[in-house]
């Protein structure tokens, strides 16, 4: 999620040294250096690094600008994609902060600090983040609970009827078998087996392995190592092979156009060979064609399924019946015009999406009583508390007027901010 906010220097001048004296530098630094030794041993993670960690690369930036005291060099990382990130994102902390008191403070600064060296947490943080701000703006009182446990909610809001607020960041990588990095070290790890060994690419066909995961790629490094020679044996043999019962290999070759085509074009075709849309590619090419490989568990929920036991997990673990539920997910894939169409069709044909169909399978339950709505979040941008409305995109309200602690107030948590 990006947090837009026009940002003068000083602005980001005075969000930085304030950050500065919560954070030490130590910390962005050290996670800096841990993302370019990854880098520098497996090139295809860049990209994704270098994305989950733009906070920590962003905040690198500012601190040489800074130290360096060159305006120029300071307006260049601000206007970089991860200065913007780490500006807007610790301006957000600052602002959130000011609602809490100093022993919820201390522990958000330290949730914070663990987000940097672990970004596949930065998700959730910055929704409860965009939710707090939501509620702080239009002058609710707020709790934020110890966590630590599968049972602790994100936040409370104690003068409406001890409102219980859980926050779900719906990532790529959420109940996914196999994960992007993951995913990425295995791809990484046959791209240099084939240059080590020389293996055979440009000779004017299209060569096409599928590693098909009963569950989970290996956790051991010998064992996937393993995996990725089965991989180069089943490529030499030019056939199909099985792994420890856990894995095949599935091989194809052809005299097939494929690195000559369109992005649209490759899609087509990679998908008539097996290859999933959600799944990272390596391509491989010289000369003529060459080869395209990428991995895929057989063991995968479909993403409405995803959305759905993680939302009924929360609702019943974490928000307790005897208080008032509030259920958000945030989509992160989902752009706020992909949210609007998904409104729309449910006003043209009286509901039916897939949205539709989780929120009433979870609140049409008996002992979901509690739950007194479920909003669902698109990622994106977000300008400011009164940008989440579905005339925006950037929520779908779904409320359970039923509920036994229902009132109308619960409806207008979210209602823009008028002067």
């Amino acid at each position: 999620m990006r947090w837009e906010r026009n940002i003068g220097l000083q602005d980001a001048l005075d969000i930085y040294r304030e950050i500065s004296r919560l954070v030490s530098k130590d910390i962005w630094q050290r996670q800096r250096k841990s993302v370019f030794l990854e880098i520098s041993a497996n090139s295809l993670l860049e990209n994704f690094l270098i994305q989950a960690n733009s906070i920590a690369l962003g905040l690198c930036m500012l601190q040489e600008a800074v130290e360096a005291k060159d305006s120029e060099k300071l307006l260049n990382a601000v206007w970089d994609s991860k200065g913007y990130s780490a500006v807007n994102c610790c301006g957000a902390v600052l602002r959130v902060i000011n609602y809490m008191n100093r022993e919820e403070r201390g522990r958000f600064v330290s949730r914070f600090v663990d987000a940097i060296k672990n970004p596949d947490k930065f998700p959730g943080l910055m929704l409860e983040m965009r939710v707090a701000l939501n509620f702080g703006q239009r002058g609710y009182l707020m709790k934020w609970p110890e966590s630590g446990s599968d049972t602790s909610v994100d936040l409370i809001i104690p003068h409406e009827k001890g409102l219980h607020v859980e926050c779900k960041a719906i990532t790529r990588d959420k109940g996914k078998k196999i994960h992007r990095k993951k995913e990425l070290v295995f791809l990484g790890a046959i791209k240099k087996r084939f240059k080590k060994d020389k293996l055979p690419i440009g000779d004017g066909l299209l060569r096409s392995v599928v590693v098909k995961c009963r569950k989970r790629l290996p956790d051991s490094g010998r064992d996937l190592m393993g995996l990725v020679d089965c991989v180069c044996k089943a490529y030499i043999a030019k056939s199909s092979l099985n792994f420890n019962d856990d894995f095949f290999i599935e091989y194809f070759e052809g005299n097939v156009k494929y690195f000559s085509c369109s992005e649209e074009e490759k899609d087509v075709i990679s998908r008539g060979l097996g290859h999933i849309a959600d799944s990272q590619h390596l391509e491989i090419a010289e000369g003529g064609e060459g080869v395209l490989i990428s991995v895929q568990s057989l063991d995968e929920e479909n993403f409405v399924e995803k959305i759905y036991r993680t939302l009924n997990d929360a609702a019943k673990r974490q928000l307790p019946k005897e208080n008032p539920g509030l259920l958000i997910a945030q989509i992160e894939s989902m752009t706020p015009e992909e949210l609007v169409e998904v409104i729309e069709f449910d006003r043209s044909n009286g509901y039916g999406s897939y949205f539709f169909e989780v929120a009433n399978r979870i609140i049409s339950k008996p002992d979901m009583a509690h739950v007194i709505g479920i909003n669902f979040f698109s990622g994106g941008v977000f300008v400011s508390s009164n940008e989440i409305s579905k005339e925006t995109g950037r929520m779908y309200s779904f409320w359970n007027k039923g509920s036994p602690w229902w009132s109308e107030t619960f409806a207008r948590m979210f209602d823009p901010i008028t002067e």
